[in-house]
């Protein structure tokens, strides 16, 4: 009994560095963080992907580390173990993220078993009380677009509040052509969602004039040429 109390005082000193938070001040890297105390990863999978995706708008490269508690097996002493990027991630060679596919595949190989069998021991004589939180380190890629989300969420889908520009209505096929930023013009312009792809092409000849951009080898926009605007 002693030791969960105990555990529970130290999760309670260290609940800034568990709690959910998300830091993105730093222009090359964000950081994502999670609880897992009482939940599973898989739980939690969906929003996670969601949150570095609707923060992220560049490919970027992906590693990730773990917090947890060992206990030692004669003393009952505990330790806890921040994640860190240097010593304590868990791929030796960060993985490059293009999409939602791309991102939602890693993930999915992603499990709290495969998480405590990361945890590292000094030796025989701890043992692992718990994995507290996982840690996201998003090292963005500048001047690489990401690209079209093929998987809209549902609420996004159905929010009466916008469109969400996933389906050609009138051909009744997906749009991968990288030129949703193209249409939310054309909806700006008081175009009508079922009848703005004229409009649309329009706008992004007028972009790819401006910006000498080959309209053949289209990748996705570099929202920093409209920041510059």
């Amino acid at each position: 009994m002693l030791i969960f109390i105990l555990c529970r005082e130290l999760l309670v000193n260290r609940w800034d560095a568990i709690r959910d938070f998300i830091r993105s001040e730093c222009a090359v890297q964000d950081l994502f963080n999670y609880n897992l105390i009482g939940t599973l990863f898989a739980d939690i999978r969906e929003r996670v992907l969601n949150d570095i995706l609707d923060k992220e708008t560049t490919l970027f490269k992906l590693n990730y580390s773990l917090g947890y508690v060992l206990c030692h097996k004669l003393t009952g002493k505990l330790r806890f173990f921040h994640p860190c990027q240097n010593i304590g991630r868990k791929l030796q060679d960060p993985i490059l993220i293009k999409n939602r596919d791309d991102l939602k595949e890693f993930f999915n190989s992603l499990s709290d078993l495969s998480f405590r069998n990361q945890t590292k021991y000094e030796n025989s004589e701890w043992a692992l009380v718990c994995v507290t939180n996982i840690v996201s380190f998003i090292n963005k890629l500048r001047d690489h677009p990401i690209g079209c989300g093929k998987v809209i969420p549902d609420y996004v889908k159905t929010n009466r509040g916008h469109y969400a520009l996933v389906t050609n209505e009138q051909a009744g096929v997906a749009y991968e052509d990288n030129l949703c930023l193209f249409r939310c013009f054309s909806l700006h312009q008081d175009k009508d969602v079922g009848n703005c792809e004229r409009s649309t092409h329009r706008n992004f000849e007028k972009y790819c004039q401006a910006f000498s951009v080959n309209p053949s080898y289209f990748p996705g926009c570099y929202i920093i040429r409209f920041v510059r605007c």
